[in-house]
């Protein structure tokens, strides 16, 4: 950050010029370069802000006694959170897989009771086909299912994760999912974890995180 003194021929500059932004402070005129930004929105966030955005406006225009029930819910819950998140958090739950089987909910569930954990979870790349291949041993109901997230191997560590990207969703009872690998260059690492998902979009904590290398 640079700063401008200024004189008799220059009292004040503000506003941007050639990447730079200007602006008085405390007296001096202050010289900072503008900062591009570092995220940029992928379809698949595109996509939760299209569900998130709907599905807000769905709360509304709901009636008074419906909103209540989402708030008494909420009351249920580990994390602090309003009615109006915890209707926008289950249902987009629910939405974002596209399963016909998870849909959209007006009522709050009763009580708050998410699935186990998926267990035994593994992961492993399958050469022949050119696929990541998961298995887990339970839960095995079809009313309950698994959700897949893989990491990019780029700068992954445990205790500053990169954005995840939900690979797949399948019934509990499948015990296994597949993904396709052949978009990614041989060598290449990649992290995957699961978790399960209930039919009112509630989900049990996460599994541990496996890494598979593409081994062609």
């Amino acid at each position: 950050m640079a700063k401008i003194t200024p004189s008799s021929l220059i009292t004040a500059i503000q506003g941007g010029f050639n990447g730079d932004t200007f602006q008085l402070w405390k007296g001096a005129i202050v010289r900072r370069r503008k900062v591009s930004p570092s995220f940029r929105s992928t379809s698949n966030h595109a996509r939760w802000q299209g569900l998130a955005s709907d599905v807000s406006g769905k709360f509304s225009a709901m009636c008074q006694g419906l909103q209540t029930g989402w708030n008494c819910y909420a009351e249920l819950l580990p994390t602090v959170m309003t009615g109006f998140n915890a209707f926008v958090a289950r249902n987009c739950a629910n939405l974002y897989p596209n399963l016909s089987a998870l849909c959209y909910y007006e009522t709050a569930p009763a009580s708050y009771d998410p699935p186990a954990i998926p267990g035994s979870f593994s992961a492993s790349y399958l050469s022949g086909s050119d696929q990541f291949c998961f298995s887990w041993a339970s839960p095995s109901f079809v009313t309950v299912y698994v959700e897949i997230f893989g990491f990019p191997g780029c700068g992954f560590n445990n205790s500053k994760r990169p954005n995840s990207k939900q690979v797949s969703v399948v019934p509990s009872s499948d015990l296994c999912s597949n993904y396709d690998a052949s978009s990614y260059p041989d060598n290449s690492i990649l992290h995957f974890q699961c978790r399960s998902l209930n039919r009112f979009g509630e989900p049990s904590s996460s599994t541990n995180v496996l890494s598979v290398t593409v081994s062609r």
